[in-house]
């Protein structure tokens, strides 16, 4: 145990390593709730939750940083297979 603790005071945290960047609690493209480690590291880069980013942003990377966004229709299709998939019980 004092090995654990004597480790845990010896580290040093990297501030370059966290992010200023609030994380909302629903997506901005997709308007569903952000609940998981993947939504925050995918919104931390793309601004959007890990279904929209394997959707839409991942695919058009280039694209996305330079300001492409999926149109309404292109939305709704993808928030109806969202709402048809079995929801997940796995907890972070």
């Amino acid at each position: 145990m004092e090995k654990i603790q004597e480790s845990l005071a010896n580290k040093q945290i990297d501030k370059d390593s966290h992010t200023d960047k609030i994380i909302p609690m629903f997506c901005p493209v997709c308007e569903f709730i952000m609940g998981n480690s993947l939504d925050h590291d995918c919104y931390i880069e793309f601004s959007c939750c890990q279904a929209c980013t394997m959707k839409f942003a991942a695919p058009r990377r280039d694209d996305w940083k330079n300001g492409w966004r999926p149109s309404a229709p292109e939305i709704k299709d993808h928030k109806l297979a969202i709402s048809s998939q079995s929801p997940s019980f796995i907890l972070d």
